[in-house]
């Protein structure tokens, strides 16, 4: 029974790679103007799992908006 609550478990967690998060969030730093080309395909910071994550998405969109690099001094929120 233990084992059956186990497996439910896990099939209710999405599937999500902590090193695709952090891949896609580098290439970012790398390019600022990819952050264009991966948000025009719908991706958003609710999409990211890892709240960290979520957060830096969130930081690279205001300092795009304000037209910085994503690469600047990075955030406090980063930090965390």
């Amino acid at each position: 029974m233990a084992a059956d609550r186990e497996t439910v478990a896990q099939l209710r967690e999405p599937p999500w790679s902590a090193e695709s998060e952090q891949g896609l969030l580098g290439a970012l730093f790398l390019d600022s103007d990819a952050f264009g080309r991966i948000s025009d395909r719908g991706l958003e910071a609710a999409h990211f799992f890892d709240h960290r994550h979520r957060a830096i998405w969130a930081a690279v969109a205001g300092m795009v908006a304000s037209h910085e690099p994503a690469r600047k001094n990075a955030p406090a929120a980063w930090r965390t």
